[in-house]
C-alpha cells in the first residue's frame, strides 16, 4: 500500500512524499467473541532513506520500560534467537507505538521462516508472546522493494 504524504523541508516549502508499507494485524477474541486487533505490524521505508522501518502498535496499558522484541522461537532448546528490539516513542488513549530499523540481515532471516514471536510486557508486568505467520512475507516485501 501506497500513500502520498504533504510534509515541509527546511525552506518550509511543502513537498509531497510518497510511502509505502506492507501491513500485518493479529486480532484475538474479545468476550463476545468478536475479533479485536491486538498486534498491528508495519513495514515501510521512509523515501528519503536506505533503511526499512518496523512498526509495532499494541493495546495501551504496556510496561514502557520493556521493548517489543520480535524472536524465533529457539530450536533443538537453544536460546530463541532475536530479531529486532523495537523501543517505544508514543502512547495514545487507546495504544502504543514502538519502533526499528529493519536490518537486511533481518530481513534475510524472516525470508528463511514461516513464523515469528512478537513478545512484549504488559503493565501487570507479564510477558505476552503471539506468534505472527511469515507466509507471504517474501513476496509482500519484495513487491514493497519495487515501489
Amino acid at each position: 500500500m501506497c500513500n502520498n504524504i504533504n510534509s515541509k523541508d527546511e525552506n518550509q516549502s511543502e513537498n509531497q512524499l510518497k510511502f509505502c508499507e506492507i501491513k500485518t494485524t493479529i486480532s484475538v477474541k474479545n468476550q463476545d467473541g468478536n475479533p479485536v486487533p491486538l498486534i498491528n505490524i508495519n513495514v515501510g521505508k521512509p523515501q528519503k532513506s536506505d533503511d526499512f522501518l518496523i512498526l509495532f502498535q499494541v493495546p495501551n496499558g504496556v510496561f514502557l520500560r520493556s521493548s517489543i522484541i520480535m524472536n524465533f522461537t529457539s530450536l533443538e532448546g537453544s536460546d530463541p534467537e532475536n530479531l529486532v528490539d523495537a523501543s517505544y516513542f508514543r502512547c495514545d488513549g487507546s495504544s502504543c507505538l514502538a519502533d526499528a530499523t529493519l536490518l537486511k540481515k533481518v530481513i534475510d532471516k524472516l525470508f528463511l521462516r514461516d513464523e515469528a514471536n512478537i513478545l512484549f510486557v504488559d503493565k501487570a508486568m507479564q510477558r505476552i508472546s503471539v506468534p505472527i505467520s511469515l507466509r507471504g512475507f517474501k513476496d509482500a516485501f519484495l513487491s514493497l522493494q519495487n515501489k
